[in-house]
């Protein structure tokens, strides 16, 4: 792991394939979680599309900025999130962050919490 400007991004390890392939996890889970107001957690990609699955603890809705290299996201924003990079995130379901057009390239995707009472659980890739 290495840090951006203070940031500990998550990057992905080198594939092994699994000993029991009907075991092997799908998703990039984060060994921390994050909750507080300006609570931030990031992860290198390189596919078209970054989900991120929250937890929220119940009550209001809490908003996020979604950013790419440290910019909003615009063409490559996702279903749930704006060209500005800004969501919400209500329950526990997965919310579609990215969706990069035209040529796939390698990325670091960070997500800033404006709320308390989210937590990430994992990353996915697709």
């Amino acid at each position: 792991m290495r840090g951006i400007q203070g940031l500990l991004v998550h990057r992905a390890s080198a594939f092994r394939p699994p000993r029991q392939p009907a075991l092997q996890p799908v998703s990039h889970c984060l060994p921390d979680r994050v909750g507080s107001r300006g609570a931030q957690a990031a992860v290198e990609f390189g596919v078209e599309r970054l989900e991120v699955v929250p937890h929220v603890l119940p009550g209001a809705p809490v908003r996020f900025q979604a950013r790419i290299d440290g910019q909003p996201p615009g063409a490559a924003h996702g279903a749930d999130t704006d060209d500005a990079g800004n969501g919400t995130v209500a329950g526990p379901r997965l919310h579609q962050m990215i969706r990069q057009p035209g040529p796939v390239i390698d990325r670091t995707f960070a997500i800033t919490f404006s709320d308390p009472g989210a937590q990430v659980y994992a990353f996915t890739f697709g």
